[in-house]
């Protein structure tokens, strides 16, 4: 609506309903408008519904208009084939709502796997979210519908059935054999190991429905006992797998070396410590087990165990590199400087004490949660005058930030030892700070350690989540190398900086044929004094031929300027978005004339305020008058954005082409036709 103004005694009032948003809505059927007392309706008015007009006649007292716009309505077209829906009658849905329809399978059909569905004549995806359907229920559920909606689906024949095909080394299945399965049903196989052998894990499997891998969605298998159901048939079926082979290490096993190919690697460290030799070994999963005695793993060649999980105390240590997909840890683990570990994405999960020295363990999970949130730069350098200050920041658990401390402690290496440096500042609590987070309900600690001017080397901080007893929980570390560089010395002055006088630094010059140019021609621009209104010139009024001219005009307080007309040597100028006149490439002296300045007459109405805000249209142009600061949009009838700013108090002139528009000062919402 427009926003309405006092109206006087007995007088009309007339304004106009505009939609919000256009999109999915119709303007509505019928308005209500209420009298002062909030009961008692109000008869004598009138309604276009196609346009919006409304006016409202014989005015005596304060009204209320309620309007609530009318969502359209969509049809639902059914393309069903050996399928009927839960409902006799057609479909239809309102914008935005949720459309929910249940198929049934006709008598020796069964429900489809898939089906097809498109709104406003876009087809949608199940897998994106756009519409879901369960092929065991028949539901389809299309949430806020925007347009006509049109499902197409085919039931299948309850006959068909499917083959399954396995091929599978070190082991057999209960049953042995397995006889075709119908269309949408359950499958079920018990995988047991030949001698020698264990179950395969879940990576271990290979599954196909079509010849198209099955997804982790579609089927579920448990390692422990050989259990695989897949949920829903709906093609052949392939299913490749083969039984693990398990290299066991015990204590008289001592001083072992394994390299090859293995499913599962297990240590056991029973009455004596155990030294194990990784080269080249590649396997799924290593155990560690042995709470009493140490475990020592050296990595010789480069190696692969996508999971470590440790019961024990294991040392991992070398100089070669070990990739790691995931580490469990519930003993104590330590990680040595100089092993290199390898991975996309290493998950640790400490329950246990975790300590790694290598740097690259930046995140831990678990009991012993710690994050490196702002690790040290790798490389670092200054010179003098430059401060060099190494900070680290961490995240700990909130909920148990009281139970546990958190240390920083600085080392430096020298001749190949790293030594500890003094504490120069305590940690700080930085919780409050807008810092991404990597552990949720997390507390922000920070540290940092300044270098006298000069230093450099290797450094590092180490940080150590420890329990209430004082025990390690968690310790991480992050190092770099700082450089210290000398300016550069300033360069020696030249003993002899004038060069030698040239004996003739004046040439002769060739004679101008055309000594003295002509003169380049001024003209004056004169712009006139007018009432209610001031006109600033933007720039000098005297300009050279060819150049441009610019002045503005403000409309005083108390005038208006609804048929403002603004002309140079009888030429009709029009302002820009930013309300400036432009004349283009002066060729003459030129004359300004402004009109169509009014006076505004006070309203008979005693107590309006003068100080309003004022909208009016003149030839492409939307005028307005602001009363204070207000926020100023511009839509066209489609919703698309025209124009916005912030509005100062004053005048503001918008260029925009015919139509029909919709502005909104502030609150206040306009329709603008031109």
């Amino acid at each position: 609506l427009y926003p309405a103004n006092y109206i006087v005694y007995g007088g009309t009032y007339r304004n106009q309903i505009a939609l919000q948003n256009p999109l999915g809505y119709q303007l509505p059927t019928n308005i209500s408008i209420i009298q002062a007392d909030g009961e008692t309706p109000w008869t004598d008015y009138s309604y276009d519904q196609e346009t919006g007009d409304i006016v409202i006649r014989n005015v005596t007292t304060a009204l209320k208009l309620q309007a609530k716009a009318t969502p359209n309505t969509y049809p639902v077209t059914l393309l069903l084939d050996h399928l009927t829906s839960d409902s006799t009658h057609d479909y239809t849905v309102a914008h935005e709502d949720t459309l929910t329809i249940k198929l049934k399978a006709d008598t020796g059909y069964t429900l489809p796997k898939d089906v097809a569905v498109s709104v406003g004549g876009q087809p949608l995806s199940a897998y994106k979210y756009e519409y879901s359907y369960d092929p065991t229920t028949g539901v389809i559920q299309i949430p806020s519908v925007t347009g006509a909606v049109e499902i197409s689906a085919t039931g299948v024949d309850a006959a068909t059935t499917f083959k399954v095909e396995l091929n599978l080394i070190h082991l057999t299945t209960d049953p042995q054999t397995i006889d075709p399965i119908p269309y949408g049903e359950s499958l079920s196989i018990h995988f047991i190991p030949t001698e020698d052998y264990q179950l395969p894990y879940e990576h271990e499997l290979s599954i196909y429905v079509d010849d198209e891998p099955l997804t982790h969605m579609g089927y579920t298998y448990d390692h422990e006992t050989g259990q695989l159901t897949i949920h829903h048939v709906y093609g052949a079926v392939k299913i490749i797998a083969r039984g693990r082979k398990v290299v066991q290490v015990q204590v008289e096993h001592d001083n072992t070396t394994v390299e090859g190919e293995y499913s599962t690697i297990e240590v056991i460290a029973i009455n004596e410590d155990v030294n194990l030799t990784l080269d080249g070994a590649t396997s799924y999963e290593m155990t560690i087990e042995g709470s009493e005695n140490k475990t020592t793993i050296s990595v010789n060649n480069n190696s692969a165990i996508e999971v470590i999980k440790n019961n024990g105390k294991v040392v991992l240590t070398g100089n070669a590199t070990l990739s790691v997909e995931s580490i469990i840890n519930k003993g104590k683990m330590t990680v040595r400087e100089g092993l290199t570990l390898s991975s996309n994405e290493m998950t640790v999960i400490n329950n246990g004490t975790f300590i790694d020295h290598t740097g690259q363990v930046q995140k831990v999970e678990g009991e012993g949660a710690l994050a490196i949130v702002e690790p040290l730069r790798a490389d670092w350098s200054y010179t003098a005058g430059e401060t060099c200050m190494l900070s680290v920041s961490v995240n700990v658990p909130a909920s148990s930030a009281e139970q546990s401390s958190t240390d920083f402690k600085w080392q430096k290496k020298e001749n190949g030892a790293w030594v500890t440096l003094p504490q120069l500042r305590s940690t700080l609590d930085s919780e409050d700070e807008d810092q991404p987070i990597e552990i949720e309900e997390s507390v922000r600690l920070s540290d940092s350690y300044n270098l006298t001017e000069g230093e450099q080397g290797s450094y590092r901080c180490i940080v150590t989540r420890k329990y209430e007893d004082g025990t390690t929980m968690t310790e991480l570390c992050s190092e770099t190398t700082v450089t210290y560089y000398e300016p550069e010395p300033e360069p020696e002055p030249d003993p002899n900086p004038w060069p030698e006088p040239d004996p003739n630094p004046w040439p002769e010059p060739d004679p101008d044929p055309y000594p003295y140019p002509d003169p380049v021609p001024t003209y004056r621009v004169t712009l006139p004094e007018v009432e209610g209104a001031t006109v600033d010139a933007l720039g000098s009024t005297t300009l050279s031929k060819g150049e441009h001219f610019q002045f503005r005009i403000k409309i005083s307080d108390g005038y208006t300027a609804e048929n403002l007309m603004v002309n140079a040597n009888g030429s009709e100028l029009l302002p820009d978005a930013a309300g400036v006149y432009t004349i283009f490439s002066i060729e003459d002296n030129v004359v300004v004339t402004i009109t169509g300045i009014v006076k505004i007459v006070p309203d008979a109405v005693e107590g309006i305020a003068q100080d309003r805000t004022i909208l009016w249209t003149n030839k492409g142009q939307i005028h307005i008058h602001l009363a204070k600061a207000s926020t100023v949009t511009v839509a066209d009838f489609a919703g698309r954005m025209v124009r916005a700013f912030e509005g100062e108090t004053g005048d503001h002139v918008i260029l925009v082409a015919s139509g029909q528009y919709v502005v909104t000062i502030g609150t206040e919402t306009y329709k603008v036709v031109l």
